[in-house]
């Protein structure tokens, strides 16, 4: 059963790449470059893997390669102020802010409403909040989500080796399974 989870995990990463490549040339930014920003935005605490589930994840969203980076960073200051895992807080600032989901972004003591967002976006443009988008929904609820999150900003710097060890064990195995196959 391992074997198969550690194969079933290595042909995950192959179609994720895969996917990367084709919706890289739909969004006009490299997907995978995307992932490789995560990973240093993180100090290599995700696996290859987990960042390019969260770029494609954020991506699908609508969600801007600058506000990715941004999200993920803050996701970062929110785990080491936190004491939470660095994939958890990242997975769940940018599938918070891609789904609107106030529940979600709560755990990483980030508090945003999205009529609040919806409002505030609407009259910053001159807007009415019926007549906004989805697109302009989420780009409101993003905003709102980066200053809300700016605080955490400066706890991003603090290192942790061992979670850094733990995913560079595993994309290692990924790699090597992938030789494999």
């Amino acid at each position: 059963t391992a074997a198969f989870q550690a194969l079933d995990k290595a042909f995950t990463l192959t179609r994720l790449e895969k996917a990367a490549d084709i919706m890289s040339k739909n969004v006009g930014f490299s997907i995978r470059n995307l992932s490789k920003d995560l990973l240093k935005a993180t100090d290599h605490s995700i696996s290859f893997q987990e960042a390019l589930q969260f770029s494609a994840i954020g991506t699908s969203a609508g969600l801007t390669a600058k506000q990715i980076a941004n999200l993920t960073t803050i996701a970062k200051g929110a785990a080491n102020a936190l004491g939470r895992d660095m994939g958890d807080a990242v997975r769940r600032i940018i599938q918070g802010t891609a789904k609107q989901e106030q529940e979600i972004l709560d755990e990483l003591g980030i508090f945003v409403k999205a009529k609040t967002a919806y409002k505030e976006y609407a009259e910053a443009r001159n807007l009415k909040v019926d007549d906004l988008s989805a697109a302009q929904r989420v780009a409101a609820y993003t905003e709102a989500v980066e200053k809300a999150g700016a605080a955490h900003k400066k706890f991003a710097d603090i290192e942790d080796p061992f979670t850094k060890f733990t995913a560079a064990l595993i994309d290692t195995g990924t790699t090597l399974l992938n030789f494999v196959n």
